[in-house]
């Protein structure tokens, strides 16, 4: 055996130095101890005997252009040591992290407050045109609209008012349809009762209509154009049929209150129609009901005086959208001395002891916009005016410091909070007036 061994290793020797005669220059240096010892070893083990590699030290005219590449970490050469114990089993993998919920919700469901309690209301509102590309449609989603109505509610809010907008193409139409991209779903319009709910607040249903094809006129005008009866009788006949599909939805969904109608002035003097609407409501609908009527210099002027059937319904709701002053940047005291001396609040509390009915301020808001305080109402006028966030915090404190604590005031709506918190002029959400309204809102007594 070891003369095999010697006879590998002079063939093995022999072919280096053969190989180191033969290589150009530079020339290379073999070492021919550990290349013995290599093929010893190797033999012994019963392995092929491995083809040694030269090394050689280059010239300077030898060095290739280098590379640049990313450094290997260089790690030292470890001392021989003894055999490492056995490793310990690899743990099992955690199972994965479940998904965070599609949309945030509260973690326990809030008690809602008693239906006789002051309410505590915000206009929770979604809006599209008729006119919204396909791609766009779809109307109080999650996670942006569970989200917005989580902060609605951080305000102390005990209400919203929640709008679903149907529509007629012109003031002389006289059929109304639910259609997207500007109506919501029920299903949509379910959620966010169902969500309201769980958050505390209840619900009051407010549908209402818009013009799809006719922008020289606003939905109050709807009525000015009919010539006979057979049209008012057919608006009517599309309009119970629009009404008392909310109200039967309204009592499935568990909506605390519904309106029957919106800023609707053109038709609101036909008594006998209006009151043939409240009873088929009330047939479908269990909960409380009112009309949103319209105040402030809007046409027809006085709707809520004209009204005649006030009687008929749970509560006096009017939109105050009053003027306060003619200045640019007038005092909080000029702002609550309007409010007095203008007769409004005077005005509203002779209504409903006329009618011997609990009063709703059902849309009351301002613009962050200079001069709001004009016209609070007129959303186009001051579209381009300077933006003014102190003059719309100030007639916030106006109003609630003059109206809060009312004995024949029930509740009061703000216009308004976006469900997607888009950021509307006449918005509250993350404005100082926000922060004006959580006062009241909060606060267990009237605030000083």
């Amino acid at each position: 055996m070891r003369e095999g061994i010697l006879s590998v290793v002079v063939l093995t020797v022999s072919m280096a130095i053969l190989a180191a005669c033969t290589q150009p220059t530079p020339t290379p240096t073999v070492d021919l101890q550990a290349t013995i010892a290599a093929a010893v070893a190797t033999q012994i083990a019963g392995q092929p005997t491995p083809t040694p590699t030269p090394t050689y030290t280059p010239t300077a005219t030898s060095v290739p252009t280098p590379t640049p590449t990313r450094p290997s970490p260089r790690t030292p050469p470890s001392p021989p040591t003894p055999p490492a114990p056995p490793r310990p089993p690899t743990p099992p993998s955690p199972p994965p992290r479940p998904s965070p919920p599609a949309s945030p919700t509260p973690t326990e469901t809030r008690p809602l407050p008693p239906l006789d309690a002051f309410m505590k209301g915000i206009h929770f509102n979604d809006w599209k045109s008729f006119d919204t590309p396909s791609q766009w449609r779809g109307l109080y989603r999650p996670p942006g609209t569970d989200q917005s109505l989580i902060n609605l509610a951080a305000t102390g809010a005990t209400w919203i008012s929640l709008i679903v907008n149907a529509g007629q193409e012109t003031i002389a139409s006289t059929t109304i349809f639910r259609d997207s991209p500007a109506t919501a779903t029920d299903s949509e319009l379910l959620r966010v009762i169902k969500s309201a709910h769980n958050l505390g607040m209840r619900v009051v249903l407010l549908p209402g209509l818009g013009l799809s094809n006719d922008p020289d006129h606003w939905p109050g005008h709807i009525g000015t154009a009919f010539t006979t009866e057979a049209q008012w009788q057919d608006w009517f006949a599309s309009y119970r049929e629009f009404i008392n599909h909310y109200a039967s939805f309204a009592q499935e969904a568990g909506a605390d209150m519904l309106y029957i109608g919106s800023e609707l002035g053109g038709v609101t003097h036909r008594e006998g129609d209006w009151r043939r609407i409240i009873k088929e409501v009330r047939e479908r609908f269990k909960g409380p009901i009112s009309y949103d009527s319209l105040g402030g210099e809007f046409f027809p002027h006085g709707e809520v005086k004209r009204i005649k059937w006030w009687d008929a319904v749970d509560y006096i709701a009017v939109d105050v959208w009053y003027p306060l002053t003619d200045k640019n940047d007038p005092t909080l005291a000029e702002l609550k001395e309007a409010w007095i001396k203008r007769g409004y609040v005077a005005d509203l509390e002779n209504i409903s002891r006329q009618f011997n009915r609990p009063f709703i301020i059902s849309e009351i808001g301002y613009q962050s916009r200079d001069r709001t305080n004009t016209n609070p109402g007129d959303f186009q006028k001051f579209l381009q005016a300077p933006e003014d966030l102190q003059e719309q915090a100030d007639c916030y404190q106006a109003a609630l410091e003059v109206l809060w604590g009312k004995p024949w005031l029930k509740g009061i709506f703000w216009w308004q909070w976006s469900a997607t918190g888009a950021n509307w002029p006449e918005n509250l959400q993350g404005k100082p007036a926000e922060e004006v309204l959580k006062k009241f809102y909060l606060a267990e007594e009237k605030p000083k």
